[in-house]
């Protein structure tokens, strides 16, 4: 339970866990290319295939976000297609950008009067589209996605110190997506691996995760909207560590302790059969990835239906 007249947390109890100070920067370039695919963050627009052409990150249009507490600075206006989109986290807290995609006939004021309400009430107004994942103060994370034409709004679910969730505080941005001379159709990004999301189960990448800047592109084969949520292993703490804390940790409460993980980026759920490309740049070390979407049939996240995978990155 959320305290009464405060936003609920959607999904995100990992990240109302994070301390505001603590956390891995998931500094990425636009041109940085990924190694990692988890619970995906494009829209359908575009459903690649083996004669769609190869585009670079840095040839897409460039969406900037600049997260502070607790606002977004973007444009109004985004163009339909591929588009790259970049956060950068300017605050003191963590951040996020959910994107979402409103459904024909919906309203901004009803989608805003929807998100204290039920998980149910707001998967009636809009179909995600992805978004640059969790970052700490100063980090920044590029992901490209899809976007169809039409209204879209960007939020952060996360919580603040005293319990209330930062779209509460004002964090949220709506904005409109069009077909312009700058949209991009088609075109794939090259990346190392594909990381496949399924109901309830990470495929990892068969060639590995590599450390250092990367592409890796995201897949989602299941029934339900994926994301892909990374946290580097502390050091001194162990995969079971982090795996203990997800499931004993209260989401609505401030920790009592630091958890035994920082973030390290990733990518906002992505409708079934999308696919997206996050850029990351990954240290190595030990790593987990995480999906905290809610399973409409059970209620449960997907973390505790089995949708968590620890991975090495060498």
């Amino acid at each position: 339970m959320t305290p009464q007249g405060t936003l609920g947390t959607r999904r995100v109890p990992i990240f109302a866990r994070l301390s505001p100070t603590g956390g891995l920067m998931a500094a990425v370039a636009l041109v940085v290319a990924v190694v990692l695919t988890g619970c995906g963050s494009v829209s359908a627009a575009i459903t690649p295939t083996a004669a769609t052409p190869t585009v670079t990150a840095a040839s897409l249009p460039q969406v900037r976000v600049q997260a502070t507490d607790y606002h977004y600075d973007m444009s109004a206006t985004v163009p339909a297609g591929l588009v790259a989109i970049t956060q950068t986290n300017s605050g003191a807290q963590p951040h996020q950008v959910i994107i979402s995609r409103l459904k024909a006939g919906v309203s901004d004021q009803q989608m805003v009067d929807a998100f204290p309400g039920e998980e149910a009430k707001i998967d009636a107004l809009s179909t995600f589209a992805g978004g640059p994942g969790i970052v700490a103060p100063g980090g920044a994370q590029a992901v490209v996605v899809s976007l169809q034409p039409g209204r879209y709004v960007a939020y952060c679910f996360l919580t603040a110190p005293e319990g209330m969730a930062h779209f509460a505080k004002g964090m949220y941005h709506f904005f409109t997506v069009a077909k312009t001379s700058a949209s991009v159709m088609r075109g794939q990004l090259a990346a190392l691996g594909t990381l496949n999301l399924r109901d309830f189960a990470f495929a990892m990448p068969t060639n590995g995760v590599a450390a250092g800047q990367t592409t890796l592109k995201v897949v989602n084969q299941g029934s339900e909207p994926h994301e892909l949520v990374i946290v580097k292993v502390a050091t001194g703490k162990t995969v079971q560590d982090v795996i203990t804390w997800v499931h004993t940790t209260p989401p609505a409460a401030p920790p009592s302790r630091p958890p035994p993980y920082t973030p390290a980026g990733g990518l906002e759920p992505i409708a079934p059969g999308a696919a997206s490309w996050v850029l990351l740049d990954l240290q190595p070390g030990q790593y987990v990835a995480l999906c905290y979407v809610r399973d409409p049939a059970t209620g449960k996240p997907h973390v505790d239906l089995g949708m968590i995978a620890p991975f090495m990155v060498h």
